[in-house]
């Protein structure tokens, strides 16, 4: 299929799906679906309108629950977080044979689609951003959730100018949708390329997980790199960037914000920074000497140095 006859396809699916629910009764008794925002695995999300308040939220339709008790209880503590930089939880509930989320509606772009047209940002930038998200994400932790999908397309910008950030898919979906404990081992959810190793490899996961996101998401904005097209969907690439990323720390001085990023990425989660506080905390102390602070190397001149470096210890993980 051809990326035009790809992009009519998806756009008649979107119409077709628009038409389809404009004639349904209003979602939970209140909510009616204006249009499609965006489909994904097994949720679905729509732009809406609150017949009550009138004003329009976000209505997010998951197709497959299967631990609805457990989903009651953790769509209790995620509407309990009550933090600037998360995206508000108003509802939730059983909808035939589907589970709804109702949201607030945020506007803006996402970090993604910045980086798409800016792939490098200023330290201070990058860094204030990085803040921005880990003060969100202690807020998430502190009710004893892991957002476990933290990713450039899933932070929203509000405010180009401070910048203000609001987490969008705190990983709620995807944890409905297996059923299982966040802690819990065995099931892989996440996106691959921004996933901590432990994660990546179906291991009981915890708050330096999110950590490990955020500090690829910072890497990210501070070399202007894409990621996704750097192997790093696999364990040996997530060590390689780690090792070249300790190898410039130790080798060269390119300043403390490239140092808190290889803590941050760290392939051992004992070894990582452990939490979004101590994140926020390291990555303050930067801020009154960032534009200072020389923009590092791209990935393949670091990826040359650790090639070129006889001497880096073999890690085992």
């Amino acid at each position: 299929m051809t990326g035009t006859t790809h992009t009519q396809h998806v756009a008649e699916q979107r119409a077709l799906a628009n038409i389809r629910h404009a004639s349904m009764e209003p979602v939970l008794g209140r909510y009616r679906l204006l249009n499609l925002c965006g489909t994904g695995g097994m949720s679905t999300v729509y732009r809406a309108l609150d017949l009550r308040t009138s004003t329009i939220v976000a209505v997010k339709i998951i197709s497959i629950i299967q631990d609805r008790e457990r989903t009651k209880r953790e769509v209790a503590a995620i509407r309990s977080i009550d933090h600037p930089s998360v995206v508000k939880m108003l509802d939730g509930g059983a909808h035939r044979d589907d589970y709804v989320l109702v949201m607030e509606f945020v506007e803006g772009h996402t970090l993604r689609e910045l980086l798409d047209h800016n792939p490098g940002l200023t330290v201070r930038q990058a860094v204030c951003i990085a803040i921005e998200v880990l003060e969100g994400l202690a807020a998430v932790h502190r009710v004893g959730l892991v957002h476990r999908d933290v990713k450039p397309s899933n932070l929203m910008i509000t405010d180009v100018q401070r910048p203000a950030i609001r987490i969008l898919d705190f990983g709620v979906a995807k944890r409905l949708c297996t059923g299982r404990r966040i802690t819990g081992a065995g099931t892989t959810v996440g996106t691959p390329t921004y996933m901590a190793p432990e994660q990546l490899l179906a291991m009981p996961v915890n708050a330096s997980a999110d950590v490990y996101s955020v500090g690829l998401v910072l890497w990210q904005m501070l070399t202007g790199v894409d990621p996704t097209h750097h192997g790093l969907s696999t364990l040996s690439g997530k060590i390689k960037l780690w090792r070249s990323l300790s190898f410039d720390a130790q080798c060269r001085d390119i300043g403390r914000v490239f140092e808190i990023v290889a803590q941050m990425l760290h392939p051992d989660p004992l070894q990582r920074l452990p939490t979004a506080v101590a994140g926020v905390k390291q990555l303050r102390m930067t801020l009154a000497g960032s534009d200072a602070v020389p923009r590092p190397r791209t990935y393949d001149q670091t990826d040359r140095l650790v090639a070129a470096s006889s001497g880096a210890a073999a890690l085992d993980y």
